[in-house]
């Protein structure tokens, strides 16, 4: 069993770390921050299993390190993720996600599962109501085209155009965007829709 678990809270890491090895007899690497994960799965992979906190530089950081795992599972790991972002990571083809709250037992059962190539989320989570009028969720289908123009660096005249809207619709779903995004310009919405897999 060797692991790469990639997280910034130090203490939480270590933790986890000694528990695997004292427990299931593995070997684990840790990584501190993104490129010092793609840096561990490039020199000393590939790893049985990749275990990455989610805040490690969110969805983009994600695709990276699933590009340089070798094809080995890559599972987030978090205490609390919204089933949204889960599912954008199952898109991309990520191993699923592992709860730090999970009991010592389940943890390693859970580990092992996912070394066998399975696909693991947490029954609570797939269980969850769907959240689509929760006001800080974009699903809205003309506000992901006029974030799909935002990251392509069009205008509000050109997104008006292009979308048959008034130039004032277009600085309304903007300023809606934003909110939602909790961003106060157009390039810190582009860069969080990228992050959130939204484009």
């Amino acid at each position: 069993m060797h692991i790469l678990i990639a997280d910034a809270e130090v203490l939480v890491r270590e933790v986890i770390a000694d528990f695997i090895e004292r427990r299931a007899g593995g070997r684990v690497a840790q990584a501190t921050t993104l490129q010092e994960a793609l840096d561990a799965a490039r020199t000393s992979g590939p790893f049985d299993l990749i275990l990455r906190e989610y805040k490690l530089v969110g969805m983009n950081g994600l695709r990276r390190m699933l590009t340089s795992s070798r094809g080995r599972p890559v599972a987030l790991l978090s205490a609390n993720i919204p089933r949204p972002i889960v599912s954008q990571a199952l898109v991309l083809r990520a191993a699923g996600y592992v709860p730090k709250t999970l009991s010592g037992s389940t943890f390693l059962n859970v580990i092992r599962f996912l070394m066998l190539g399975e696909r693991f989320i947490p029954h609570d989570l797939i269980h969850e109501p769907e959240q689509n009028d929760d006001p800080g969720s974009i699903h809205d289908r003309i506000e992901i085209e006029v974030l799909r123009r935002i990251c392509e660096g069009k205008t509000n005249r050109k997104i008006s155009v292009e979308l048959g809207i008034p130039d004032h619709a277009v600085k309304v779903h903007l300023k809606t965007i934003f909110a939602k995004l909790d961003v106060t310009n157009r390039t810190a919405a582009a860069i969080a829709a990228r992050d959130l897999g939204l484009v």
